[in-house]
C-alpha cells in the first residue's frame, strides 16, 4: 500500500475523534426527527459536510422551504470554495474528472491534515493526492459510522425518542470556548438577537437575514481589529 495514503489514514485518526460527537448529533437528530434511514444515506454521502448537514436536518425538520434549505447550505459551505483553490495548485497536473472526484472530500480535516503535512514534506503530485485520499478515507468512514450508527441505534434502539435538543446543545457545545473573544462573543450575541427579533418572518427566513448580517458586523469588527494594530 502506499506510504503517503497510509500517512494520511493515521494522521487524520486524532483530528476524526473530534467528529464523532457531531456524527452522533446528527444520526440522532435525523432519528428523533423523522427522517428515514434510506434519506439520510443519500444526505450523508452526498454532501459529507457536518455542519450545514446539521442546519439543513434542522431546516428540514422545521419544514423550511427547500430554498432555504439549499441556501443555508450554500453560505455555511462557501468556505470549501478558498480550500479549492489551495488544493488547485497542488492537484493541477491531474484529469479533470479526477480532481471532480477528489473536491468532494474537501472539508475542514482533510484540509487541515493536508496543508500542514504539505508544507513540511517535499512530495510528489502523485503523493499528495495519494496522503489526501488517505485522509478522506479516515473522516469519510468515521463520519458515516458515526452518522448511520448512532442513528440505527436512536431508532430501533431507543424508539427515535425526541432528541432534537441534542443539535443546539452540540452547536453551543463548540461555541462556548471561543466567547472568550470579544469579537466572537459581539458577533454571537448579535445573532441572538437578530434571529429573535426576525423569529416570525416566512420560510424560516431569520436564519438567512441572520447570518448575512453577522457575516457583515464580524467583517467590520475584524477590519477594525486589523486597523488597531498598525
Amino acid at each position: 500500500m502506499n506510504t503517503s495514503f497510509l500517512w494520511g489514514f493515521k494522521k487524520s485518526l486524532p483530528i476524526a475523534a473530534g467528529v464523532l460527537p457531531f456524527g452522533i448529533v446528527m444520526g440522532t437528530a435525523a432519528a428523533s426527527g423523522g427522517i428515514s434511514l434510506f434519506d439520510l444515506i443519500g444526505m450523508s454521502f452526498s454532501i459529507f459536510a457536518g455542519a450545514s448537514q446539521l442546519a439543513a436536518l434542522e431546516l428540514m425538520i422545521s419544514d423550511a422551504s427547500i430554498l432555504v434549505v439549499i441556501l443555508s447550505g450554500i453560505m455555511i459551505n462557501l468556505r470549501f470554495v478558498l480550500y479549492s483553490i489551495y488544493f488547485s495548485k497542488h492537484f493541477r497536473p491531474h484529469s479533470t474528472p479526477a480532481k471532480l472526484a477528489l473536491s468532494h472530500f474537501v472539508i475542514d480535516q482533510t484540509y487541515a491534515v493536508s496543508q500542514l503535512h504539505y508544507e513540511q514534506k517535499n512530495l510528489s503530485p502523485a503523493d499528495r493526492v495519494y496522503f489526501f485520499i488517505g485522509s478522506a478515507v479516515t473522516m469519510f468512514t468515521v463520519w458515516q459510522s458515526s452518522v448511520l450508527g448512532s442513528f440505527i441505534f436512536s431508532a430501533y434502539v431507543l424508539g427515535a425518542q425526541d432528541l432534537d435538543f441534542m443539535v443546539p446543545l452540540c452547536f453551543i457545545g463548540l461555541i462556548g470556548p471561543n466567547l472568550t473573544n470579544k469579537q466572537f462573543a459581539m458577533v454571537t450575541i448579535a445573532s441572538v438577537i437578530v434571529s429573535s427579533v426576525l423569529v416570525n418572518l416566512p420560510h424560516n427566513l431569520n436564519l438567512i437575514v441572520t447570518a448575512f448580517a453577522c457575516l457583515g458586523l464580524g467583517s467590520i469588527l475584524g477590519t477594525k481589529e486589523t486597523e488597531n494594530e498598525f
